[in-house]
C-alpha cells in the first residue's frame, strides 16, 4: 500500500454525504478497472453499501494508506480517429482504475480543495493544470493578456514567451519501460 506522511490530528471519518458527492462523479457506462466492478454496480448499490464504503474509506484515510488493490489498473489503447493505426501516435493509452480508487481519490480531492492553503495555491492566476474551471484556454488567455499589457506599456519593448509542449509524449517514451511498470 502507498503510505502518506505522519499527522498529529485524527482524520475525520468519511460521511455518507461525502461518499454520495464522490459517487456523483462516477460516469455510468464507463469500462471497469482490473477488479471488473463497474461504476454502474457501485452506483446501484451505493445506498445499501454506504456504511461499508464509508468505513473502508475512513480506515484507509486514518491508516494513511492508499490500498494496494485500488492502485492496480487495466491499461488499454484507444485508436485516435483519423490516425494511422500502424503508428504509435495513432493510439492513446489510458488506464482503467477501479471504482473504489475513483471514490477514494474524489474524497481526498474534495477534502484538499476545501483546505484554504491548497485552495489559495490552486486559485493562483499562474496555475491552470488540473484545476476546476481552468484549462489550456484560460492559460492562453493569460498569455494574450500579458502580451497586450506589455505592448500597451511600450510598443518597442520586446515580448518573449517560453513554452514547453510535451506533444506526442506517449510515442516518445520507451514502451518497454511502460510495460515493465
Amino acid at each position: 500500500a502507498l503510505r502518506f506522511g505522519q499527522r498529529t490530528e485524527p482524520v475525520p471519518a468519511v460521511t455518507a454525504s461525502e461518499l454520495r458527492e464522490a459517487a456523483s462523479g462516477l460516469r455510468r457506462g464507463a469500462a471497469p478497472g482490473e477488479d471488473d466492478v463497474s461504476n454502474d454496480v457501485v452506483l446501484d448499490t451505493l445506498e445499501v453499501l454506504k456504511d461499508s464504503w464509508c468505513a473502508q474509506l475512513s480506515a484507509a484515510l486514518e491508516a494513511g494508506i492508499f490500498p494496494q488493490e485500488w492502485k492496480h489498473s487495466r491499461g488499454v489503447f484507444i485508436h485516435k480517429s483519423g490516425r494511422d493505426p500502424a503508428r504509435p501516435n495513432g493510439w492513446r493509452p489510458i488506464c482503467l482504475v477501479t471504482s473504489g480508487s475513483k471514490l477514494f481519490e474524489r474524497v481526498i480531492l474534495e477534502r484538499l480543495a476545501s483546505c484554504p492553503q491548497i485552495r489559495d495555491r490552486l486559485e493562483s492566476p499562474v496555475v491552470h493544470g488540473f484545476c476546476k474551471g481552468k484549462s489550456v484556454d484560460t492559460a492562453a488567455l493569460r498569455i494574450i493578456d500579458a502580451f497586450r499589457a506589455g505592448r500597451k506599456r511600450s510598443k518597442r519593448a520586446p515580448v518573449a514567451l517560453i513554452q514547453l509542449d510535451v506533444q506526442n509524449a506517449f510515442p516518445s517514451v520507451k514502451h518497454s519501460h511502460i510495460l515493465a511498470t
